[in-house]
């Protein structure tokens, strides 16, 4: 057998993204805890204007949105998206929502969109996401001396 290869005994730890969504479409509610019980913190970047309106409303109708729902973890969210949709009144009340339930916010930055425009909506730069992930975990330069790539583009 190959690595990633679909199999029916594929123990929790080794399931491929299709057979997690398999596994949650035949009600095997354990596929979507496994991984929210292995984690120390759950990071949302970037976190759309869609996935956060869905977190404070409790709808998991995907794997991500059922691994938010389902972890006792702490969760930081790094909202991305247009000035207006981030300005918008349910966004707002959204992210107030969010706060009141515990859920930790890095961001938004301001300056040039994705979408052409400038203002509120940006992406939190990775060294904020990074100090905010630490003071989370209450460890400091928890990457120091490593290497990571990162590579992204814009939300469509």
């Amino acid at each position: 057998m190959e690595l990633g290869q679909e199999r029916d005994d594929a123990p929790l730890d080794y399931l491929t993204p299709a057979e997690a969504k398999r596994q949650v479409a035949a009600g095997n509610v354990l596929a979507p805890f496994a991984g929210a019980l292995l984690l120390a913190l759950v990071v949302v970047a970037p976190a759309t204007a869609d996935l956060l309106a869905k977190m404070a409303a409790g709808i998991a109708d995907d794997l991500a949105t059922t691994l938010l729902l389902a972890t006792d973890k702490p969760v930081l969210v790094a909202p991305a998206m247009n000035v207006m949709m981030w300005a918008n009144p349910a966004t707002q009340a959204n992210i107030a929502t969010l706060r009141a339930r515990g859920i930790h916010v890095v961001g938004p930055g301001s300056g040039d969109l994705a979408c052409g425009e400038e203002g509120s909506g940006r992406l939190s730069e990775p060294h904020e996401i990074l100090d905010a992930i630490e003071t989370l975990l209450g460890r400091e330069k928890i990457l120091a001396g490593l290497k990571a790539l990162v590579t992204s583009g814009p939300t469509h």
